[in-house]
């Protein structure tokens, strides 16, 4: 009886308790004007929901009529459109922002409407995104996707400025807010017609469209960035990681507007760009690299190496291997740049003496490797020497799809294989030997097993090999690669080794940068290696030496013989040791203080018989009379 009493007791108070929450909750209803006020949270709800009935799927819909086949169509159409967007893929983008645009245009149809949801008219204290929406939808019919280029050109946002931001007083590359507020000023106030509206109804338009689009499928903050032409880019590498530990939320730089672009050759800070959120973060590097079929990012895998849409090379690396989440993005453009296009810049003079040269090169079916640091333009350069290389296959090991030839020349015969999980790299040069290959090419020779067997292709394999390596002169690229051989397991010894190096490697075309950093050649060198097989000094010279070193007549026979011995045991210990392994020749220099490119060494005697020998008898004669106007 007593536990009935407490059970109705216990009913009364959760009754009287719930009543009073529901008057409490019923008081704080916002009045209807209120609450159907738009805003961007509320249109992307609508979007989702616009989207996910446009593409649900109708059962009674019978596909012999001819409009529902029609019906039916559109709504696969805008079904792979939307799952395509997820990936940046721009003709999924395109249909997916007409249709939000659509979207918008119906929940908002009056200027007021759009104001209600961001105030476009207070237009100089807009946020920093949607004034760089307006400003890329200003700039983008004129210049298309270049607008990085555009702005480089005309407000240098490269250049090496104090920020003053209260943090540092030393110049640093910078594009923030303050800087993005003097060019919108000049690129979107000024050049508005007098009498117009700053901010018209359907740039606001398409401003919503693209915000609402970034929040839904786009890569949020950095959406309109990834699409317009760049080298590279990065973000999470820089700014502080432990603000939010620290209580620091007023510093300028923290890891969520740490994102980097390179601009001819130089890393430029957009910091006005900001994710506010780590977790955002975390969220648009997962999606940048989900293009393709391989598995997500772990902690027991916790980084990734994958290809964009667009070709580009995409790197991402989280915690616990990075101190901070990641993301490295590289372009590599599927235009077809020429030699002079490359070489013929305003910085430098008679770039026709490295470009006859490479092409020389390829002609003769010479083995080169492409060298220098990152970002000096190898594998654009590589690319643009391919188009030399006429009727012949060419097989190609990347680590990531970068070079993109068959795109680039579609009537070339051209295979290109990259490593996965399962099959490696060695076993994919082992398979690219059974295709018919006459022209190897290794994107980057960067794993020890990868440098054997491409030296391994050079001396049996292909008829000539292309390559880039980190190396930084040319005893840094002969030493690395023997070191890789010796690494790797194929040789024990050294000295072995780099004789092997030295027989497959002949040329160098080392890339560099000018005190500017502008991107050049800095030389074309040749190899020569030093005959191993040089006779030992005559007991009888030796003996010579050392009666004029001893410098007496008089001395004893046996100290004769000592002094001989002693020297005869030091020339092998040198050549067995410290003796010098190979020579260098620059064939053509690039001259810092001309600013030009200027014949250096020629070829030796042996090197030059090789090229002749393999061009036909029409390069043969160009390449006597190149000669002839340059060295002789």
């Amino acid at each position: 009886m007593v536990q009935v009493i407490l059970g109705i007791v216990v009913l009364i108070i959760l009754g009287i308790g719930t009543y009073v929450i529901f008057k409490k909750r019923a008081g704080e209803m916002p009045e209807s004007s209120d609450y159907g006020k738009k805003t961007l949270d509320y249109l992307l709800r609508v979007v989702k929901n616009e989207i996910a009935d446009a593409i649900k799927d109708n059962e009674v819909i019978m596909t012999s009529d001819a409009n529902y086949e029609a019906v039916y169509r559109n709504k696969r159409r805008l079904a792979d459109a939307d799952r395509d967007s997820y990936y940046g893929i721009p003709s999924a983008v395109k249909v997916i922002k007409a249709f939000i645009r659509d979207v918008i245009q119906r929940e908002l149809p009056t200027r007021e409407d759009c104001l209600e949801v961001i105030n476009f008219d207070d237009y100089l204290n807009l946020e920093s995104q949607y004034k760089w929406e307006l400003l890329l939808l200003r700039l983008q019919p004129v210049c298309g996707n270049r607008v990085i280029r555009y702005l480089e050109d005309n407000y240098k946002i490269s250049d090496l400025r104090v920020v003053d931001n209260g943090y540092s007083e030393k110049p640093i590359r910078e594009f923030d807010y303050k800087l993005l507020d003097f060019i919108f000023t000049a690129e979107v106030v000024a050049k508005t017609p007098e009498g117009s509206e700053v901010v018209s109804y359907a740039e606001m338009l398409d401003v919503i469209a693209q915000v609402e689009f970034s929040n839904y499928r786009g890569f949020k903050v950095i959406d309109s960035l990834m699409r317009l032409e760049f080298d590279g880019l990065n973000f999470g590498s820089s700014g502080s990681i432990r603000y939010e530990i620290d209580g620091e939320y007023d510093i300028p730089y923290k890891t969520t507007n740490s994102v980097w672009v390179q601009i001819d050759a130089k890393w430029v800070l957009f910091s006005f760009i900001d994710f506010f959120n780590v977790n955002k973060m975390r969220t648009i590097i997962n999606q940048l690299v989900s293009y393709g079929s391989s598995p997500p990012m772990a902690e027991k895998s916790p980084y990734k190496v994958t290809d964009g849409y667009d070709g580009s090379r995409r790197v991402a690396v989280r915690p616990p291997a990075g101190e901070a989440w990641f993301f490295s993005c590289r372009k590599f453009t599927l235009s077809i740049y020429t030699m002079e296009a490359l070489l013929n810049k305003v910085y430098v003079k008679n770039w026709e003496l490295p470009g006859k040269l490479i092409y020389f090169l390829m002609k003769a079916e010479q083995t080169c490797p492409f060298t220098g640091q990152q970002n000096t333009g190898k594998t654009t350069l590589m690319k643009a020497a391919v188009e030399y290389i006429d009727d012949k296959n060419i097989r190609i090991l990347e680590m990531s799809f970068e070079l993109a030839l068959r795109e680039i020349y579609k009537s070339k015969n051209v295979l290109t294989v990259k490593p996965t999980d399962y099959v490696s790299s060695s076993q994919l040069q082992d398979l690219l030997k059974k295709t018919d290959s006459w022209v190897s090419m290794v994107g980057e020779v960067a794993e020890d097993i990868v440098a054997a067997r491409m030296i391994q292709f050079c001396l049996v394999g292909s008829a000539f090999t292309i390559f880039s390596h980190h190396g930084k002169d040319d005893w840094g690229l002969i030493n690395g690669l023997t070191n890789s051989l010796v690494a790797s397991g194929e040789y024990h010894d050294h000295a072995v080794a780099m004789s092997t190096v030295l027989d497959a490697i002949k040329h160098n075309i080392h890339l560099g940068f000018t005190e500017r950093r502008e991107r050049v050649i800095e030389y074309i060198s040749e190899i020569i290696k030093v005959s191993e097989l040089e006779a030992y000094p005559d007991l009888s010279e030796l003996m010579a030496e050392a009666k004029v070193l001893l410098k007496n007549e008089d001395v004893d026979g046996l100290a004769k013989v000592m002094m001989t011995q002693t020297m005869l045991t030091r020339e092998f210990y040198t050549r067995s040791t410290d003796r010098v392994k190979f020579t260098s020749r620059k064939i053509v220099v690039f001259n810092p203080v001309t600013r030009s490119y200027e014949p250096g060494e020629w070829y030796s005697a042996e090197r030059f018989k090789d090229i002749m020998v393999r061009l036909n008898s029409q390069d043969r004669e160009e390449f006597i009379k190149f000669y002839k106007e340059n060295w002789r």
